[in-house]
């Protein structure tokens, strides 16, 4: 290979950084942004490794064209970190992705925190070992054209960077290949797959023709350069659906010609359910009523597959809705301790007493709804009086209900009336403009705001 090709394949790979960390820099969305974070970080430091090479063929002095190659190797190997911890949080985006962040999850999970840190571990091992032992000797190009430089890795180092290779495309891609299973979207799935087979073009392309072919006696380094910049643009378009539980929430398209509306729920109130469409509406009954079958008619006619529903995992309500598969549920329960995946992919388990976990959960789903067309089920009212007592409660509610302040929002919370003391339930109701009550299986409007 001659010095000026060289030099023209290292520098072929810097329009493909740049584009690459635009295009996710200006990705929209997401409200998940670790994700987004770390993929720019590991695309950062793989484009710095080239641009690192690039710079190395025109080093004025031996020194320094050793100390770029140090600042490459480790600036290569950096970039597995951010990406093993992009597959985790994509494969367990629905549970961490709910809860206090991916900062609590290493702290609380073993499953995200012990691969973080061994593989943390291992590269850090790898680039003490590229500055102390400089396990590399550098390969000169020399012809008309100039001067070019590549590195000719020792055998022993060449092997133990299959490790890293590893993390960043065997690891990475069993995660996803078992999350894409769980999903019953298939472009979700598919981008669950495509997304790692790109990494895995990546890091294929840097070792192949940067370390095993260079070590063979062959010239292919800046060639790897090239190839492996490439499928950059690919980890950047698959992006848009890497995050899952923003994917889970998603509002389903409608077929032209869909049944229209039934009017199970906003019969009961004799309205049109464009009257309900954007209210918070308090809904008391008593737990004798056959407060489920009208809960259930608000969900008929809201759409299940619009629906999010917030509730106790052993509740009378939950059981009665389990038949529609297709709502989006958050289910307390004191079995957990942190947000963990439940019964199907449409539901998330959260701990029935951490009043901060739950109410991230609902505000990062919310977050992602507020536009779009949803009815909420609010079925823990008076499961929070009793586990965090009412001054919290009522500083829960006012936080939620100003959460829910979209138009495109509906929401019903449901309030068992004899469960509390007069002076907590007055409070509560203060809250609402709108007060629905359940007597005898009819629903009585007993305050209204529905202009």
């Amino acid at each position: 290979m001659s010095v000026v090709t060289s030099i023209a394949l290292n520098g072929a790979s810097i329009p493909f950084i740049v584009i690459t960390v635009a295009l996710l820099i200006r990705q929209r969305g997401s409200y998940f942004k670790p994700v987004q974070i770390f993929l720019i970080a590991g695309h950062v430091f793989l484009g710095l490794t080239l641009l690192l090479e690039f710079a190395r063929d025109f080093a004025q002095s031996l020194d320094t064209a050793h100390f770029l190659t140090s600042l490459s190797v480790s600036s290569v190997l950096m970039a597995v970190l951010p990406f093993t911890a992009a597959s985790i949080l994509i494969s367990r985006a629905n549970t961490i992705n709910s809860s206090g962040g991916f900062y609590s999850a290493i702290r609380t999970d073993r499953a995200v925190s012990v691969p973080i840190i061994f593989s943390g571990v291992y590269i850090f091992v790898l680039i003490v070992a590229a500055w102390l032992l400089r396990p590399f000797s550098l390969g000169i190009i020399e012809d008309a054209g100039g001067v070019a430089v590549y590195t000719v890795y020792q055998r022993w180092y060449s092997i133990v960077l299959l490790g890293a290779l590893f993390f960043v495309v065997g690891y990475p891609f069993r995660l996803m290949m078992l999350k894409s299973r769980q999903v019953s979207s298939r472009a979700v799935s598919k981008a669950l797959l495509a997304l790692p087979l790109s990494w895995i073009m990546i890091g294929v392309s840097l070792y192949l023709f940067k370390v095993y072919l260079v070590l063979i006696g062959l010239e292919t380094a800046a060639l790897g350069s090239l190839l492996s910049a490439i499928p950059w643009l690919a980890t950047a378009y698959y992006f848009r659906k890497t995050t899952i539980l923003e994917t889970l929430f998603e509002k389903p398209s409608r077929k032209e010609g869909a049944a229209q509306r039934p009017n199970l729920f906003s019969r009961r109130l004799n309205l049109d359910w464009s009257k309900i469409t954007g209210k918070k509406m308090l809904f008391e009954f008593e737990p004798s009523d056959a407060y489920s079958e009208a809960v259930s008619d608000f969900v008929l006619e809201a759409n299940a597959a619009d629906v999010l529903l917030i509730t106790r995992n052993s509740s009378p309500l939950h059981q009665a809705l389990s038949k529609h598969t297709e709502i989006k549920t958050l289910a307390l329960t004191p079995t957990v301790s942190y947000p963990k995946e439940g019964r199907s992919p449409n539901e998330v388990l959260l701990p029935y007493n951490d009043h901060a976990i739950i109410f991230d959960a609902v505000s990062k789903v919310i977050l992602a709804r507020s536009n779009l067309g949803t009815a909420i089920v609010f079925d823990i009212t008076s499961d929070l009086v009793i586990s965090l007592g009412a001054e919290k409660t009522y500083g829960f509610l006012v936080n939620t209900v100003e959460l829910f302040s979209s138009p495109k929002l509906t929401a019903l919370f449901l309030f068992n009336m004899s469960a509390h003391d007069p002076k907590i339930a007055s409070s509560i109701r203060a809250l609402f403009s709108t007060h629905l009550r359940l007597e005898k299986k009819q629903i009585v409007i007993t305050k209204a705001n529905l202009d």
